[in-house]
């Protein structure tokens, strides 16, 4: 069975507020294990003491699924994305960084890695795709191409798209897919997605549309339920959050 991957939030108990954003390859009650446990051993950060103060009221966070993933390599763009989102949603999140790090994000590029860095750039990869590719921060990938001296492209000078590309892109925007999942069947970065959606004069969706069924999928996700599939798996095959699935099955009994 293959890997999944995971961008989860973790979210106030008392008033359900999202706090944080970060990604995983662990099941997401082990993840919120070790945040519980780095809190325990006195690490200062905005993100840790928050959880103490909870835990002084005898409370402690509750981790959700944001978005399910099937490739490891997009887990640091899907983090920068929803980070950035969700700040300009007004969330009050404890991130101390922007995403996209993490402790694959801060090593070092073997010999043969570097080697491979301006290659990958001559064939036309950005330096987020590269990062992505490698496991390492964008810095890093640039500060490689600067130390070969590399000449580094001006910005969307290889992302830039078709008339036919960006029609493509505002279609499949319109029928539900995100912002990500279009620049990743396409090829380019996801900002390049969203500035080709501000030029069509098409409205950025809210927070809310990324977890909302329609009738149809309520119903279906009635009929999983009954079939005995927990709500997290029913979320993870409609993309949505499992608390997204617990509103359905109550909107189902009230059709």
């Amino acid at each position: 069975m293959a890997s999944l991957f995971f961008i989860y939030g973790l979210f106030d108990p008392r008033d359900g507020e999202l706090r944080y954003i970060g990604k995983t390859e662990k099941a997401l009650g082990v993840r919120l294990s070790g945040h519980l446990c780095a809190a325990n051993q006195g690490k200062n950060t905005h993100l840790f003491n928050w959880i103490r103060l909870l835990r002084t009221m005898g409370e402690k966070p509750y981790i959700s699924q944001i978005q399910v993933l099937n490739e490891v390599e997009d887990l640091n763009r899907a983090e920068v994305y929803w980070i950035a989102f969700f700040r300009a949603q007004g969330c009050r999140l404890t991130n101390s960084t922007d995403g996209g790090e993490g402790t694959s994000g801060h090593r070092k590029l073997s010999l043969e890695e570097a080697n491979m860095v301006p290659i990958f750039y001559r064939q036309g990869l950005s330096s987020s795709r590269i990062a992505s590719r490698l496991g390492v921060s964008e810095r890093t990938v640039l500060d490689t191409l600067r130390g070969l001296g590399a000449t580094l492209r001006g910005p969307g000078r290889y992302d830039k798209l078709t008339p036919q590309q960006a029609a493509e892109v505002v279609a499949c925007y319109k029928q539900g897919l995100s912002s990500i999942k279009i620049a990743r069947q396409i090829g380019v970065a996801d900002d390049i997605v969203l500035r080709v959606l501000e030029r069509a004069g098409v409205g950025r969706r809210d927070l809310r549309s990324y977890f909302k069924l329609t009738p149809k999928q309520v119903l279906e996700v009635s009929a999983l339920s009954a079939q005995g599939l927990s709500s997290r798996k029913i979320g993870i095959r409609f993309g949505v959050n499992h608390l997204t699935v617990l509103k359905a099955l109550k909107r189902a009994k009230e059709y």
